[in-house]
């Protein structure tokens, strides 16, 4: 640890209670002001108010059920409506700070710099704006991954019973967020099992208990998952498969190592801007000295970083990895902050250089939240397709005003559709064109709405009408009438036009 730890008077005069104060502001803030800046469902959350309307075992085969489960908890604690991916969002966040804080409690000695490194994420752009933007799974995994390193940490201080069950619980959370936490969780027992103090935590029977009930978790999506499901559909989006296995000749074997090393490079840039700027001294070679056979849950932490790239490159170089997205590194570098800060205060940090990190940390958030305000103000340069302020909520209630429907089923043609007028019509069951292989449950209710961009056209699509034929049993003729429903986008003002009617014997 270094010589020069904070003095007595440090920047917080309760450490924990500043972080609490300071996380509940900060999440309950932007909560806030993602509720007063639209109550459009977001793109990675559409899917979810989708597939959030019965309990099963699995929803999608490229993704475990835990996300879909919250949504759903959340959906019958709000009522339905577009607070409930929210409150699944920032309690995500949340706890992902909070784990946090844990680790950093046990990574870094200085108690001012444990509240700022668990804030640290923040600086990191997909974290600091994506995450109130975008993210289901990613974030979750995110979490679950945070809070399987505190496990970890718990285990190696104490090796105690209760210890070893919190990691099971963790390794099954983690591995119910996402299918790609196998390999985090195989980096992390690397990483134990070949640090000189802790391989004895791995070496006993109490840690292969933890792997089991795990394993257990996870095990009836997996039996969900592989009962009528193409294996490549479960994960195509994570790996190449090739007759022979591998890639047969090898040349996508650079284009995925470059993927990674791209990916790492730009999903932490803005926070090694703001790093190398206020304390450059981590880069330098750590202090000799300490025992290699106490443990240090920094240098853990650091082993473990270094694992996980091993097993991507691994997996690269065999051929299996295809693409690593920026988004797929959320779970690994979210912790990259608290490494660097570790490694900061072991050759030497000031009260000064601490002040500083929290000025920038409150700079950062403060124009964060006014950007996130002015989004609407500046043309879709903030924002993009902005998404987020398109009109579905006023459209969806204008065609329900016209209408007259309030149960039943709605066809939608495509995801946005459906996950926005899930939230307007709670009691009526969603079926989505993009996603014929969900079915929820039917509706009391005969009715039927068919909703699609006009765009597309002003008659009932083709493929919108065969959908309605398998399911509903009944036949769009074409001679249907169809109404249409026009709003605007706040931010980038590009029109949208949506066609809808109605039928009313629908069978269930």
């Amino acid at each position: 640890m270094p010589p020069n730890p904070t003095p007595q008077q440090g920047l917080f005069t309760h450490p924990a209670r500043s972080l609490y104060v300071g996380l509940v502001i900060y999440v309950v803030g932007f909560f806030l002001l993602r509720a007063m800046l639209s109550s459009t469902i977001g793109v990675d959350d559409v899917e979810q108010m989708i597939y959030a309307q019965d309990w099963r075992w699995g929803y999608n085969p490229s993704q475990p059920p835990f996300y879909t489960w919250l949504v759903l908890v959340a959906t019958k604690i709000t009522g339905g409506g577009a607070l409930a991916p929210q409150l699944v969002r920032y309690s995500i966040l949340f706890l992902t700070f909070v784990f946090m804080y844990a680790c950093a409690r046990r990574v870094i000695r200085d108690r001012d710099l444990q509240v700022l490194a668990a804030f640290a994420p923040v600086l990191i752009y997909f974290v600091g704006w994506g995450a109130h933007q975008g993210f289901t799974h990613s974030a979750l995994v995110g979490a679950t991954t945070t809070a399987t390193l505190w496990a970890v940490f718990r285990v190696i201080e104490r090796g105690s019973w209760s210890n070893y069950l919190i990691l099971g619980i963790a390794f099954g959370l983690g591995l119910q967020s996402k299918y790609n936490f196998g390999m985090l969780m195989a980096a992390l027992l690397l990483a134990v099992g070949t640090d000189r103090a802790a391989r004895s935590r791995v070496k006993t029977w109490r840690m292969a208990l933890s792997v089991a009930i795990g394993l257990a978790m996870i095990a009836p999506s997996i039996v969900w998952l592989l009962h009528g499901h193409d294996l490549r559909g479960v994960l195509g989006s994570y790996v190449t498969y090739k007759a022979g296995g591998g890639d047969g000749g090898g040349s996508g074997r650079l284009p995925a190592l470059w993927s990674i090393l791209r990916s790492s490079i730009s999903f932490i840039a803005s926070f090694l801007v703001a790093a190398v700027l206020l304390f450059p001294q981590a880069w330098r070679r750590l202090p000799g000295g300490g025992d290699a056979r106490e443990p240090d849950c920094g240098r853990l932490l650091g082993r473990f970083l270094i694992m996980v790239y091993g097993v991507l490159t691994v997996a690269a170089l065999a051929g299996l990895l295809e693409h690593v997205k920026i988004r797929w590194m959320y779970p690994v570098l979210t912790l990259f902050p608290l490494y660097y800060l570790y490694r900061a205060e072991r050759i030497g940090v000031t009260p000064r250089g601490i002040a500083r990190l929290r000025t920038v940390l409150l700079g950062f958030v403060g124009l964060t939240a006014v950007l996130w305000i002015l989004q609407p103000a500046f043309n879709g340069v903030l924002c993009g397709r902005c998404r987020l302020l398109e009109p579905y909520p006023a459209l969806a209630e204008a065609i329900a005003a016209d209408s007259g429907f309030t149960e039943g089923t709605i066809f939608a043609a495509d995801e946005h559709i459906a996950g926005n007028f899930r939230a307007r019509f709670p009691a009526a069951r969603v079926i989505a064109l993009p996603y014929p292989f969900y079915l929820p449950p039917a509706s009391r209710a005969g009715a039927c709405l068919l909703v699609w961009n006009a765009r597309n056209g002003e008659t009932v699509p083709t493929r919108l009408a065969e959908l309605v034929r398998s399911v509903a049993r009944v036949s769009v003729t074409g001679a249907e009438e169809v109404r249409f429903a026009a709003g605007v986008n706040r931010a980038n003002h590009r029109p949208l036009r949506l066609a809808y009617t109605s039928l009313n014997h629908c069978e269930r």
